[in-house]
């Protein structure tokens, strides 16, 4: 029973992290970004704490590679960090699939 508990926190969730393409799209290539560090920036200050900023040109590049990709987002954050946020970055639904922390293997105290 312990060991079942384990693999919940260090297995993914499944096995297939992404769903099949539609046969008419199988000529798509996956663009992966990075959430925190490629389409966000995160400062903290003393005075004012965390604060989060979408990097300059995010919006167009989203549209722009929308056009030629399935645009998957990454984040080793929790889900409930990662949904909201993905939501106020991309209102025109340009990210096909999330994935987040629940999506890695644990080992050797990191997530793959």
């Amino acid at each position: 029973m312990v060991e079942e508990h384990v693999m919940e926190f260090t297995e993914p969730t499944s096995d297939k992290l992404l769903p099949d393409l539609h046969p008419q799209e199988q000529h798509v290539f996956t663009l992966v970004l990075d959430l925190n560090e490629t389409l966000l920036y995160t400062d903290w200050k003393r005075e004012r704490g965390w604060r989060t900023f979408k990097r300059p040109g995010v919006d167009a590049f989203l549209e722009h590679m929308a056009k030629f990709y399935e645009i998957v987002v990454y984040s080793d954050q929790m889900n409930m960090y990662v949904d909201p946020v993905c939501e106020r970055l991309d209102p025109n639904h340009y990210i096909r699939y999330r994935l987040s922390r629940g999506a890695t293997k644990y080992q050797d105290g990191k997530h793959y």
